[in-house]
């Protein structure tokens, strides 16, 4: 999943939960820091390329839970 296509995904956790959308948002973007802040510093520059599309799939893997979870229902 291209990394533009995150932000359609995160426009699902203010229906999934409303009363901690500002939260789940919060963390998630939390997690990217993390992630680039990590590879940036510790994953030597020769492998960078070699792992682009692992973790081009792993930045969408998190939403998956919402796709297999509960989902939205209407009330």
């Amino acid at each position: 999943m291209p990394n533009g296509l995150i932000v359609g995904c995160e426009s699902v956790l203010v229906p999934y939960a409303p009363g901690h959308a500002g939260l789940l948002l919060a963390v998630a973007a939390f997690g990217m820091l993390a992630g680039d802040v990590t590879v940036g510093r510790i994953v030597p520059p020769r492998w960078r390329a070699r792992l682009a599309l692992p973790l081009l799939l792993l930045l969408a893997a998190p939403y998956l839970v919402f796709a297999a979870g509960r989902g939205c229902r209407s009330r």
